[in-house]
């Protein structure tokens, strides 16, 4: 996996008009976002929508923006470096996350996944899980590592953008939600750490 796969994909989907979010993109003069980070990355994180805002250089999440300071905390304290993941999003543009885009993006995030080929992807939130499953979770439905026979492990874990709103407000369970999710985001460390004492990277 390298350079060229990512790519493609991003010519692959430049013009794509398949949800009605290309309309602002085309207007914003902007680009459709296929992802950030390493590309032979053993960890891919999926989350809602790219929240940029400089066309000139579209990212995922905003230069300085609480999502990113948090990721950063939360890749000190499990010992990780951001070289080790990979950032996509359920949708290529900037917008509403509803059922009928994320399902036009589908394809996309399916071709990213192939050529990153991670060992372990942490879906952010409801949007990410339906994104990857094609249904949303249920009241069963647990966070934590998902059942399944794929060779990639799968960790659902909650929405950063919901983490720091319940902080913002500090609700009666957002000391709970966020041990929570340290707990999720040390799981995915230590599939990635395995691999790398394994040499299987």
């Amino acid at each position: 996996m390298g350079f060229n796969e990512v790519y493609s994909i991003s010519e692959k989907y430049k013009e794509c008009t398949l949800c009605p979010l290309h309309k602002d993109r085309i207007v914003n003069k902007e680009s459709v976002i296929i992802g950030e980070g390493v590309v032979d990355a053993l960890g891919l994180i999926i989350t809602d929508a790219p929240k940029y805002n400089d066309p000139a250089h579209p990212t995922i999440y905003t230069k300085g923006s609480e999502e990113t300071e948090i990721l950063k905390k939360i890749f000190i304290k499990v010992g990780l470096s951001t070289y080790e993941w990979y950032i996509t999003s359920t949708l290529a543009c900037k917008g509403i996350v509803n059922r009928d885009n994320v399902i036009a993006c589908r394809d996309r995030l399916r071709d990213v996944i192939k050529a990153i080929n991670p060992k372990v992807i942490l879906l952010l939130g409801r949007a990410s899980y339906f994104s990857l499953y094609g249904v949303g979770p249920s009241a069963e439905t647990k966070k934590g590592v998902q059942p399944g026979k794929s060779e990639i492990s799968v960790i659902y874990t909650h929405n950063l953008s919901g983490y720091i709103a319940a902080r913002k407000i500090n609700t009666e369970g957002y000391q709970e939600a966020a041990k929570e999710m340290m707990g999720h985001w040390q799981e995915a460390a230590n599939i990635i750490n395995k691999y790398k004492e394994d040499g299987l990277t």
